[in-house]
């Protein structure tokens, strides 16, 4: 038949154009360096976190955006009394109109109290942190923990931090900071969890220090050496 032959070759190239374009899609889909994925942002406030480990109480706190009332609900933290060798987790929020008071974020706590992290810190956490008074003799102790999504870059950013988390975080001391020390933080290891820490008062248990503990990839930053090795002891009874 004479006019099948061309109607073949337009049936043939039409075939060839369409496995062509679908080729050029999924090459473009698959394998455009320019398309990025992504990890999907979570939407609306951070939920308050679980317990890292065992608390023998949890206290709600809600303050306003004005530094100076997360300063004064700190300090009332710190007044109340607790019995010795204990933690008291303390859920940070913040009052909004809405009435929702969402869990402070890390960020924003820095930003309440004046403390200027590295970004690269900020960057490694994605979700709320956790709060914490321990109850020592010599009297309370705060805590933050932390989640992160990377220990290395985390650590990183804390060791760069060094040279001045002294004064920015002296508002973790309940109103009452130790003199600044000069000496540099010391390398540490309890139950094969390494730790650093700095001492600012030579007779009681006072400084600023943080660990890492990997199986959970979480950051504890506390002004106790005692608190942080009993915090260790705890995140080892409830793995």
């Amino acid at each position: 038949n004479a006019g099948s032959a061309p109607e073949s070759r337009f049936w043939l190239w039409l075939a060839v154009g369409a496995a062509t374009v679908l080729g050029l899609a999924f090459s473009l889909f698959f394998f455009n360096p320019f398309i990025k994925e992504t990890s999907p942002q979570p939407s609306g406030p951070l939920p308050a976190p679980a317990p890292a480990f065992f608390f023998e109480s949890t206290e709600e706190i809600t303050a306003s955006r004005e530094p100076t009332k997360l300063m004064n609900a700190l300090e009332n933290i710190g007044a109340k009394a607790g019995a010795t060798g204990t933690f008291r987790r303390v859920v940070l929020r913040i009052s909004t109109e809405d009435k929702t008071n969402p869990v402070l974020s890390l960020s924003q706590f820095f930003d309440l109290i004046g403390a200027r992290p590295p970004q690269k810190l900020l960057e490694t956490i994605t979700d709320a942190p956790q709060f914490f008074v321990y109850h020592q003799n010599s009297g309370p102790h705060f805590g933050v923990i932390f989640q992160t999504v990377s220990l290395e870059r985390s650590l990183e950013a804390l060791r760069a931090w060094e040279a001045s988390i002294q004064s920015e975080l002296d508002v973790l001391f309940f109103g009452h900071p130790p003199r600044a020390s000069l000496e540099p933080f010391e390398d540490l290891v309890y139950r094969n969890t390494d730790y650093r820490f700095l001492k600012r008062d030579s007779n009681l248990d006072n400084g600023i220090g943080y660990l890492n503990f990997p199986a959970k990839h979480l950051i504890i930053i506390s002004t106790s050496e005692e608190a942080l090795k009993l915090a260790i002891n705890r995140l080892f009874e409830n793995r």
